[in-house]
């Protein structure tokens, strides 16, 4: 058995199983810091292993925690829904809960904009009814709701997006639920949606525009979310 005390092994390299860290327990973990190894004690329970904020050494945390970025809430009828100035990590993935509301919303068309890019060709774009298994590419449009599926009328639209920048590969990607809620009881609509905007750009605001005057209602609300691990 060889002792590691204050960090630093005795005697020569060993396998795990003889090793002996000062106040060890079941489940503790043994990671560097630079200039010993050291023990972190067990997390609880469903508690993930993350990396700390300065991205120096292991610690635990909440498994699939949110934090909130910003939020956006229009005060009256307008085309489109905006973020403020972001710096989105190309590290992370970000969720983007957009409630549109009222008629006008469920019959609009809606559209993802990324730093107020609105060149469709800079995006690719796929979408299908949740209930096909079809995938259908749509050049030039990238719609997330689109007035021509005969959406109820007095429908009110939420759209969940999972976005993921990665500069690396020069390409922004989003998966969109989108579901209209008929207000008098029929069946809900659903449809999700693929996009790659190409470009090498950090993502620096979000949009979501309607092709109709005042399609995006007042008290709509546009939150952005951090997944944090």
């Amino acid at each position: 058995m060889v002792d590691i005390n204050n960090g630093n092994p005795l005697g020569p390299d060993v396998s795990g199983d003889e090793l002996n860290i000062e106040n060890q327990a079941a489940g503790d973990v043994l990671y560097y810091n630079g200039t010993a190894w050291v023990r972190l004690a067990k997390g609880t329970a469903l508690q993930a292993l993350i990396m700390n904020s300065g991205a120096t050494a292991p610690e635990w945390g909440n498994a699939g925690a949110l934090a909130l970025v910003e939020e956006q809430t229009t005060g009256g009828a307008a085309t489109s829904i905006t973020s403020g100035t972001l710096d989105l990590d190309s590290h992370e993935c970000y969720l983007i809960m957009v409630h549109l509301g009222n008629s006008n919303a469920a019959a609009s068309s809606h559209t993802l904009v990324l730093n107020s890019d609105t060149t469709t060709s800079n995006y690719d774009y796929q979408k299908n009814n949740i209930n096909s298994s079809t995938y259908t590419a749509a050049s030039g449009a990238h719609h997330y709701v689109n007035s021509s599926t005969g959406v109820p009328q007095n429908g009110s639209a939420w759209m969940v997006i999972l976005l993921k920048p990665c500069p690396i590969i020069a390409a922004t990607f989003a998966k969109c639920h989108t579901v209209i809620v008929d207000s008098a009881g029929g069946t809900p609509v659903i449809e999700e949606s693929f996009i790659s905007w190409n470009s090498s750009a950090n993502v620096t605001s979000v949009a979501i525009t309607s092709n109709r005057t005042n399609g995006i209602p007042a008290g709509a609300v546009m939150q952005i979310w951090k997944v944090t691990s």
